[in-house]
C-alpha cells in the first residue's frame, strides 16, 4: 500500500513539474464541456396485467401466555436523627 501511494505521490510531483516547465500544456478556456454526438438506445416504461401466484397471510386469534414485568416505587426515604 505504502509503495502505491509513494508511486502515485511521485507521479504527482513529475507531473507538476512538467507542467511548470511548460514541457506538459493543460489549456482549459470558457469553462464548455466538449460536444459529443451520441447515438443511444431507447427505453420505455409501461405497465400490464399478468397473473402471477402471490403468498397470503392469513390472521387469527389465538390465546397465548405472555411474560408480565411489575415495577413498584421504592418508599420514600425517611430522615434518621443523627447520633
Amino acid at each position: 500500500m505504502r509503495a502505491i501511494l509513494g508511486l502515485l505521490g511521485i507521479l504527482v510531483l513529475v507531473a507538476v513539474v512538467l507542467i511548470a516547465l511548460g514541457f506538459l500544456n493543460v489549456d482549459v478556456r470558457g469553462g464548455k464541456l466538449p460536444t459529443v454526438a451520441a447515438e443511444t438506445g431507447k427505453v420505455s416504461v409501461g405497465e400490464s396485467n399478468s397473473t402471477v401466484r402471490v403468498p397470503t397471510v392469513e390472521m387469527k386469534d389465538k390465546q397465548v401466555k405472555l411474560p408480565t414485568l411489575d415495577v413498584q416505587k421504592a418508599p420514600e426515604p425517611t430522615a434518621t436523627p443523627a447520633k
